[in-house]
């Protein structure tokens, strides 16, 4: 629980939801009072029949050393147990697991901050380990389509394929390669109709539900309330910082969405291969193993 890597492979696994999340953190709280109620049973007991004085290292080395028996085993295994669990609830309670854990992740920030460039950046690790992600651009999402149909578009799915066929597909895909297959959509502030998206939402929530699917979406702050509306209050969001940016990845204007489209292909050589993706549960999990954490991860509606 220590390795901040760790935790994050953990979280990262194909079935960790956010229902994992709330299991782990009711079952901590539940516990924890029955744990320290008989650590505190136990060392009354340990003091009446050793003293309080020997309730230290050096005391139970000495008794180590020249008996079978531990007398401040139990002690010691009710006290293992408090740690424990204090520690799987400051885990449930952590930024990174609810963003982790969530089916639909925002990131939000200023213009030209390098949304685009550190989520680039961070699907070359994602590819490298075998994992899948497909990026498309918010302007994409023209008059006449929706999400899955220009994911479907980009994958050469059949352009007869339903909306369910199409979940499925990447489905099969995220089973093979042991995690999530993750669809981000860049700026959907730069939508044609961008407030589709207050409808959009509520139906992607319910096409991800029990599936090994997750989606993040990217939007310019400023716009977050004009496109989301009221459907974001729910949407575990987070503000891009400077903090996960090195020099190379931030410019002093934002990128144009003609800007944004052309360079796509040259990013991603292969336009129609999951190659062509970024997540920013990368990003996510190189920040935390740095020591960094997980910046401004909430769940409440967007300023």
């Amino acid at each position: 629980m220590t390795d901040a890597a760790t935790r994050f492979a953990a979280v990262e696994a194909l079935k960790f939801s956010e229902v994992d999340r709330v299991a782990l953190h009711t079952l901590g709280v539940q516990a924890l009072p029955v744990a320290q109620a008989l650590e505190a049973v136990l060392k009354v007991e340990f003091d009446k029949k050793h003293g309080a004085q020997c309730d230290t290292p050096r005391w139970r080395q000495f008794q180590a050393a020249y008996q079978v028996a531990f007398p401040a085993a139990d002690l010691d295994h009710a006290r293992a147990a408090c740690k424990l669990l204090s520690e799987i609830i400051a885990f449930a309670e952590n930024e990174a697991a609810r963003a982790a854990g969530a089916s639909i992740l925002l990131m939000r920030g200023p213009a030209g901050i390098g949304k685009t460039h550190t989520t680039i950046d961070a699907t070359k690790e994602r590819v490298a380990a075998g994992r899948a992600a497909i990026a498309i651009l918010g302007q994409e999402i023209t008059a006449g389509h929706d999400p899955w149909s220009v994911v479907a578009k980009k994958l050469e799915i059949s352009p007869t394929a339903t909306k369910a066929e199409v979940i499925g597909v990447l489905a099969t895909y995220a089973e093979k390669t042991g995690a999530p297959f993750v669809v981000i959509v860049d700026a959907v502030n730069e939508t044609p109709d961008r407030k589709r998206w207050r409808s959009w939402l509520p139906q992607l929530t319910a096409d991800l539900v029990g599936q090994p699917i997750k989606v993040l979406l990217t939007c310019r702050d400023i716009f977050v309330d004009d496109t989301l509306g009221a459907t974001g209050a729910g949407l575990v969001s987070f503000t891009h910082t400077l903090k996960l940016l090195t020099a190379s990845t931030t410019r002093p204007t934002p990128l144009r969405p003609s800007t944004r489209s052309a360079r796509l292909p040259r990013w991603w050589p292969s336009p129609n291969s999951p190659t062509r993706s970024f997540c920013i549960w990368s990003v996510a999990r190189r920040s935390a193993a740095s020591g960094r954490g997980f910046p401004a991860v909430r769940s409440a509606s967007p300023r």
